[in-house]
């Protein structure tokens, strides 16, 4: 089995396009792409509320499956608002899926995941044991939910420059 088989979409950041072709994002709000530590990065600035998007599909759905999600992440600032690095949730209604974020209260990366897909029924597990992020650091992120035991697993990495 190849790490390929079961992927749904790979962001290399270059633009938009995911490099499977089949889930490409929308700019919103004109999001700059930069060097980042692997290729290209986003940049996006929260004040001008940029971030990319997709229109809502299956092939993005979790559902009740095994299912990691990862991403590189860089803290410029760290602003009075929780701030999304990645995930799947509707713009419209209570309708959420799973998201990494950064919590500024806990100043802690955290997992969210819906087991209903209402925002009243989160799931969040804080990645406490990693402390808070340092901004201007990349620091690799997965996580990670399993199905038959209903968990859900961090793992991080610090990547120094």
């Amino acid at each position: 089995m190849a790490l390929s088989d079961s992927l749904a979409a790979y962001y290399a950041l270059e633009n938009v396009n995911d490099s499977l072709g089949l889930n490409n994002l929308t700019n919103n709000a004109t999001a700059t792409f930069v060097s980042g530590k692997v290729g290209n990065a986003g940049n996006f600035v929260s004040a001008s509320s940029q971030f990319l998007s997709h229109t809502d599909t299956a092939t993005l759905d979790m559902g009740d499956i095994d299912f990691t999600i990862t991403a590189w992440a860089r803290l410029a600032t760290k602003p009075a608002a929780v701030m999304g690095v990645m995930g799947k949730s509707l713009a419209t209604g209570n309708q959420r899926g799973y998201s990494i974020q950064w919590d500024n209260v806990a100043d802690r990366f955290r997992f969210v995941m819906s087991s209903d897909g209402t925002s009243t029924n989160q799931v969040i597990v804080v990645a406490n044991n990693f402390g808070a992020p340092s901004t201007g650091t990349y620091y690799f992120i997965a996580a990670r939910y399993n199905a038959a035991t209903d968990t859900m697993r961090w793992q991080s990495l610090e990547w120094p420059d």
